[in-house]
């Protein structure tokens, strides 16, 4: 029988935890934004609309990265899957990408770069590929659960009687097996 290794385990975890910390790796919404009485988290709470005083921040529409007398740190890939770029629809990795700014073209700063392009509708194609491991991840886990628990149910109870206390016949069995067919 062939064991995990340490190098396997280390692996698996390290998996676990990019499956579990992505929203703080690949999201549109900055992790951290500091103004002069506030601190706001919203990668974290999901939020778009921030209300400092009398201040609103609308994270989907104001350029939270420019703005005075505030402080923001933005995750490394600062692009949900979802979110659209249409100015950059089947941008490639080392094509030129623009954004709008103040009603002309610009070319987008090199922190926010699609670094493996868009697809065609402008969303990024790193964080869809980052989000899809995810959701991956999460259906194996669901599929292994939902295999796992009834095999070591069934393994312990025919562990425990063994060859003798329960005893079926070819009929019984494939009658069992055609009703978990249907």
């Amino acid at each position: 029988m062939k064991m995990i290794t340490h190098k396997q385990i280390r692996n698996i975890v390290a998996l676990m935890l990019l499956m579990l910390l992505l929203p703080l790796l690949a999201n549109h919404r900055p992790l951290y934004i500091s103004t002069d009485t506030a601190s706001f988290f919203p990668a974290l709470t999901g939020d778009d609309i921030l209300q400092d005083g009398d201040k609103t921040i609308n994270l989907q529409f104001d350029d939270v990265k420019v703005a005075d007398g505030l402080f923001v740190i933005m995750p490394l890939i600062p692009w949900s899957p979802g979110r659209s770029d249409l100015m950059n629809s089947y941008a490639g990795p080392f094509s030129e990408q623009m954004v709008l700014s103040s009603g002309t073209e610009e070319t987008l700063p090199f922190y926010y770069r699609h670094w493996l392009g868009t697809d065609g509708k402008g969303a990024d194609v790193l964080s869809g590929i980052l989000y899809g491991f995810r959701y991956s991840m999460l259906i194996a886990l669901l599929a292994i659960l939902t295999g796992g628990i009834p095999g070591i149910i069934l393994g312990s109870v025919a562990g425990y009687f063994g060859n003798s206390s329960i005893k079926t016949t070819y009929a019984h069995l494939t009658a069992f097996v055609i009703s978990l067919i249907y």
